[in-house]
Parts: C-alpha cells; structure tokens; sequence
C-alpha cells in the first residue's frame, strides 16, 4: 500500500475537515502503525483554490508529487471528498519495460557482476532456463 493509498483511506472520516498537516500525519499513523511521519507529508498532498474555483497547484510549484487528497487553506488542510481529488497523472506506464528488454538488462548486469569477479560472462544465447541454472545458487 502506497503512503497516498494510506492517507487517502485513514483521513476518510474526515472529509471537509480542516486539520494540521500534524494531526492528518497522526491520524494516518494510527491506523497505520510504523509509518514514519516523514513518509506522510501532507503538504505534498495538497492544492489550491484557484481565483476560477477550481483546485491547482501551489504558485510556484513546478511538480505535482503525489494525488491531491487536500485543499491547503490559510489555517490547515482540509480533506477533499472523492469527486475532487486531483490524481497525479502517472508515469510508471511510459517506463515500463518489455519481457526482452528486462532479460537483456539482467544479462548485462551479471557480466558486469561476473567481470568484477573474473568469471567468464554468460554469452547473450542463453536461455531463460540456462541464464535461471547459472544464477540460481548452489547448494
């Protein structure tokens, strides 16, 4: 589970509640022991109301870091109801590499270990099976 999946699901009570960013951190923290307060900033969640009414980004902030589950106000963060969350648009999908491109990296990075440790690299023929026998370890 995410620390925004985190945050979302333990502030849901609160919803149009205004809060320090310390007592959502709290909140969060109870439901969800061991989460460290660091992990669970707030203010990374959170938007503006624009002049238009809308929700937007801080002035001056040039990245959106994470889902906007607030409305930073003057006094707080108030949490928003489902239908105004603002989701970050992810990124993961344009970076995620195919089957071919993993094995071929995996390769790479055993020769690359192999080398430092003056064994013979494993040649770009092997199988999926062959490359499994050779880096599986021996009992």
């Amino acid at each position: 589970m995410t620390n925004t999946q985190k945050i979302e699901t333990a502030t849901e009570p609160y919803i149009g509640q205004t809060l320090s960013a310390k007592a959502f951190q709290l909140i969060t923290q109870e439901m969800y022991p061991g989460t460290p307060s660091g992990s669970l900033l707030i203010s990374d969640h959170s938007r503006v109301r624009l002049a238009d009414g809308s929700l937007g980004r801080k002035p001056g902030q040039a990245n959106v870091y994470a889902d906007g589950l607030f409305e930073a106000t003057g006094t707080g963060y108030k949490r928003l109801p489902a239908n105004e969350i603002q989701r970050k648009e992810s990124t993961r999908n344009s970076r995620s590499m195919s089957d071919s491109e993993i094995l071929s990296r995996a390769k790479a990075l055993i020769a690359k270990q192999d080398a430092k440790q003056d064994v013979p690299a494993p040649s770009a023929e092997l199988s999926d099976a062959e490359l499994d026998a050779a880096t599986s370890p021996t009992v």
